[in-house]
């Protein structure tokens, strides 16, 4: 996707916020729509369109400012409490007089196998102690787990209008159960059953043409598109916190997808836009490297052009340097992000490549990220029920996301405990069957649509050119 195809996108569903008329053109399958289908995914949706929900969250925010400041904990003072939460389920074992057995922590052998082929000590790093586990609040070197489009609509209910309707018809058609999974299996075929609903309206509206006009629409569908735009560009998304700053900050937070492959290989292109970004250039200025950068380019393929993990990081600075992520604390040049991950040093891990020391498959490199600019901060991500925190072993992070067995946001989730894991499984009976496309006006001649979002790479080719306990995780 190009960089001006991008802001487009942007700039349209920025017009959905203020109802100004334009066209959304989709091409949708004509099969009928099973009672467990969900639509499929694929868009691109500006973080400024959460700009609707922002100001309400913002108001409640400063509301209680005075009695935050009394609860403010110094986090340094808590020493490294991340490795303390973890190893607190383990205590009772290792205090019994029952034998000691190693807990099964991994949930798939495959996924095992593949990495013991990539890197070997970090698959022993994975099969002596992978875990993972949910938090309340975005942490530095944690995860940030995109959430199905049901538990958003649940979670949202302050913000948005349909989700406030959605709780309201809950609570009054509550059943007499006392069992959390039968009051999340309810809560997510309701939820399923409304957004399936709600979307076939919408559908109903489109002219001959292929055209819906949002201006016709009304605020609550309006908003559901919107929800529903912006859950197909970041469908199960897993994401490292690699920069992280205070939600009172003014601080930009920054976060990249890790299971969104780009390239096995390199092309020369690549590698530049790797090492140096994509700058704009000006008419007097000349396109060539210099010396400096000529070196450093071949070096560089010679030590990763036949294998290299390259990701699309997140939708912005794609025209900027890679980002070079890893578990390596005495590579030269490299600084910690939190919990031994690494970023940085990227001459001494060619150094290090080419005289055999390490892998091309222990470093990967992301295009792009996700800027988390104020007030659009990762806590309104996880207060609109967008995405769910989760602190997990480093493995998690530095694997290679590359054919995997099992995809990484079943992974994570199983990892998490089975109430997680049945919204894995519940995630995995989704069927594709409507896709939303916006083109634009220079787009009219595009072939239909054929592609499916996937988060691991099978093979690819490079062209040069607020969380109720009465309903679980819900």
């Amino acid at each position: 996707m190009t960089t001006t195809t991008r802001t487009t996108r942007r700039d349209l569903c920025l017009c959905f916020l203020s109802v100004a008329s334009f066209c959304i053109k989709f091409r949708f399958t004509a099969a009928f729509l099973p009672s467990h289908s969900l639509f499929a995914v694929t868009s691109t949706l500006s973080k400024r369109a959460f700009s609707t929900q922002v100001y309400s969250y913002r108001r409640n925010e400063d509301d209680d400012d005075e009695d935050d400041e009394d609860d403010m904990i110094d986090v340094e003072s808590l020493g490294n409490w991340r490795d303390f939460r973890r190893s607190l389920g383990q205590s009772f074992s290792s205090s019994s007089s029952f034998p000691e057995k190693r807990p099964a922590t991994s949930v798939s052998t495959e996924n095992e196998a593949l990495l013991a082929t990539q890197n070997e000590e970090l698959a022993l790093e994975y099969r002596n102690g992978v875990w993972a586990h949910e938090t309340s609040l975005p942490e530095l070197g944690g995860l940030m787990v995109r959430m199905p489009l049901e538990v958003e609509l649940y979670r949202n209910h302050k913000h948005c209008i349909l989700g406030k309707q959605f709780r309201n018809s809950l609570a009054a058609n509550q059943p007499n159960t006392e069992e959390e999974d039968d009051d999340n299996r309810r809560t997510w075929r309701k939820a399923h059953g409304l957004i399936q609903s709600q979307m076939l309206q919408l559908v109903d509206k489109v002219k001959p043409s292929g055209e819906l006009n949002a201006a016709k629409l009304s605020t609550k569908q309006s908003e559901l598109l919107q929800m529903y735009l912006d859950h197909q560009e970041t469908w199960q998304e897993v994401c490292l916190i690699y920069q992280k700053e205070e939600a009172s900050s003014e601080a930009t937070s920054c976060m990249v997808v890790l299971n969104r492959p780009m390239a096995m290989k390199l092309t020369e292109n690549l590698a530049q836009l790797i090492l140096f970004g994509n700058p704009p250039v000006e008419d007097d200025q000349d396109e060539h490297l210099n010396e400096q950068e000529a070196s450093q380019l071949v070096r560089f393929l010679l030590a990763f052009g036949s294998e290299c993990g390259v990701y699309i990081g997140g939708p912005d600075q794609q025209d900027q340097p890679a980002l070079l992520l890893h578990g390596f604390a005495e590579l030269p040049g490299a600084t910690e992000i939190a919990n031994g991950l690494y970023q940085g040093g990227l001459e001494a891990a060619m150094d290090g490549v080419l005289r055999g020391k390490y892998r091309a498959l222990d470093f990967r490199f992301f295009v792009g990220r996700h800027e988390c600019e104020p007030p659009f901060s990762m806590e309104l991500l996880v207060e609109l029920g967008k995405y769910q925190p989760i602190a997990a072993a480093r493995s998690l992070a530095l694997k290679q996301c590359l054919s995997l067995p099992k995809p990484l946001w079943h992974e994570v989730l199983e990892l998490c405990g089975e109430k997680w894991k049945e919204m894995s499984n519940w995630e995995r009976t989704k069927k594709d069957t409507i896709h939303f496309q916006i083109l634009d006006d220079d787009d009219e001649d595009v072939e239909d649509w054929g592609g499916e979002i996937v988060d691991e790479l099978s093979e690819l080719e490079l062209d040069e050119d607020d969380v109720d306990d009465e309903f679980g995780w819900l």
